[in-house]
């Protein structure tokens, strides 16, 4: 079903004005035919269409030759209304923020078979059926890498089992740490985003497995893109400090852009040190940069 709704409005009309026939065409077919005698209008004309989205009028019926407005007649003139396919970026963002949980593994850790603490990761890197797997030094400090099993959200949750994970370098001062395992799954591998093209303002979400949720999604913007941060265990790194609700478990996840780009490994949040209640709004994510930098001294030892 085609609609369209249709008037002129008249500009800077002379003294003496030649009429000039105005024909507007719509999907192929004539739609208006009338005499205009204006030297300046613009077509006050929305086309509607059911499945269309209404995007210019233009001079000829291929597209390419832009109407500028006010619209000056010298000659008898056509107008032709295109349309495009709308875009639905709700739709999108759900399919790029679906792919970044994929890579987003939720990270359980064992004392003596009983299950102790856990994290998130990031898949980073893929050669061969080895998949590499970044997360925070705080998530695997104080266990060995027979400890940690790894949970996927594929179509159906997947398993790494303990014992099949190797844990390669650590670094206190990024609070970051490599382990590596074998699958034969299609796990989408993360990109990183360049963190200094980074604004206060855009539109970020973290992922990860906070508080024995698993993959939970959170959405917030970036407040500052280089925030040095420390703590009395060594840390000592520059952050992008966001908005994005993060809590315990949620370390070592992806904080990504709109893009579905890890633009920071999520690390910390304010805690009040008397009430041990987080503060609201002030969340801390290890630079994309940063991490880039150190992954490989992390992946060699």
């Amino acid at each position: 079903m085609l609609v369209i709704m249709s008037s002129l409005v008249l500009s800077a009309c002379s003294e003496e004005t030649t009429n000039h026939e105005l024909t507007l065409v719509v999907d192929g077919e004539t739609y208006l035919e009338e005499t205009v005698d204006a030297d300046g209008f613009i077509p006050e004309t929305i086309p509607e269409h059911d499945s269309l989205s209404f995007k210019a009028w233009t001079l000829d019926e291929a597209g390419k030759i832009p109407a500028g407005f006010p619209l000056y007649l010298s000659t008898d003139t056509t107008l032709y209304a295109q349309f495009e396919t709308p875009s639905n970026e709700s739709d999108d963002i759900l399919a790029i923020l679906e792919r970044a949980k994929r890579f987003t593994p939720m990270i359980d850790s064992y004392n003596n078979g009983v299950l102790e603490s856990g994290g998130s990761g990031v898949v980073y890197k893929k050669e061969g059926n080895t998949y590499y797997l970044l997360t925070n030094q705080h998530v695997v400090d104080g266990y060995s890498e027979d400890d940690f099993e790894l949970t996927f959200f594929m179509d159906t949750e997947q398993v790494i089992e303990k014992g099949t994970v190797s844990l390669h370098g650590t670094s206190v001062t990024h609070d970051l740490a490599v382990m590596t395992f074998e699958s034969s799954m299609d796990i989408p591998v993360a990109e990183f985003a360049d963190s200094l093209l980074l604004k206060p303002g855009q539109t970020v979400y973290a992922l990860g497995s906070p508080l024995d949720l698993p993959n939970t999604l959170t959405m917030g913007i970036i407040s500052a893109t280089n925030r040095a941060m420390s703590d009395e265990y060594g840390m000592n790194t520059t952050t992008i400090q966001h908005t994005a609700s993060i809590n315990a478990g949620n370390s070592g996840g992806a904080l990504v852009n709109e893009a579905g780009e890890v633009v920071g490994i999520n690390v910390m949040s304010y805690v009040d040190e008397y009430v041990g209640e987080g503060i609201e709004g002030l969340h801390f994510a290890v630079q994309s940069n940063v991490v880039e930098s150190v992954l490989p001294s992390l992946e060699d030892e």
